[in-house]
């Protein structure tokens, strides 16, 4: 059960901060009316080596978060 929680908690850290990378690199400057070639997104995503290491890291830190985090077992039944 942790790794299916680490793995959903690091992907939604990675995904808030890919849309926050690309609106502070691409979408906050454009005029309105404008477009976005994709070929433009694929440079800043899948193409970039930083990408690909935001993606290790937050599946990183979603594991560490989720390993240390001491909640209370609200249904017992899931780990027995």
């Amino acid at each position: 059960m942790w790794i299916l929680k680490t793995v959903t908690l690091g992907l939604w850290l990675f995904g808030f901060g890919t849309m926050a990378f690309l609106y502070f690199a691409t979408f906050r400057d454009l005029p309105s009316n404008s477009a976005v070639d994709i070929r433009l997104v694929t440079w800043y995503t899948t193409r970039n080596p930083a990408w690909w290491t935001a993606l290790v890291v937050s599946l990183a830190l979603g594991y560490a978060v989720v390993r240390s985090w001491s909640a209370p077992v609200v249904c017992g039944w899931l780990y027995s």
